[in-house]
């Protein structure tokens, strides 16, 4: 039960450092402290391991509950130092989905989260609401 607590902790944390980069506001203090704090604890339990002539990174093997949020707070800490914070992007959706998503698109105009389900929702709503306010509409 304590890793599950821990997982989700983690989570919201995220979810809180994220979302305030990508309202352009900065994360807070105490947010920034605990991420450092769980680099801390994730950073010793990275390896080097040689795969054929190459080496390359890797974990320790461990038999703890927490080994899977290791690649995960080392991904968002990499991601937070490296991103532009204009590619960071909430989900503008109607219902509010609450999606953060990186913008990979080339010229940075990626609106949703994901164009099956909020874009088609958010662009139906709006055909809708134009074809009933539309002088004449047929209904």
């Amino acid at each position: 039960m304590k890793a599950l607590r821990r997982a989700a902790e983690l989570r919201e944390l995220l979810y809180r450092v994220f979302l305030s980069l990508a309202r352009e506001r900065k994360s807070s203090a105490t947010d920034l402290a605990a991420i450092n704090y769980w680099l801390g604890a994730v950073l010793p339990h990275r390896r080097l391991k040689r795969t054929g002539t190459r080496l390359r990174w890797s974990w320790e093997e461990a038999e703890t509950l927490q080994r899977p949020l290791w690649p995960v707070v080392l991904s968002a800490a990499e991601l937070l130092a490296n991103v532009p914070r204009r590619r960071l992007r909430e989900c503008p959706a109607p219902d509010g989905c609450g999606w953060l998503f990186l913008d990979t698109s080339k010229n940075g105009s990626r609106r949703w989260c994901s164009m099956r389900t909020c874009g088609n929702i958010a662009k139906a709503r709006r055909f809708h609401k134009k074809t009933r306010q539309a002088p004449g509409a047929y209904r």
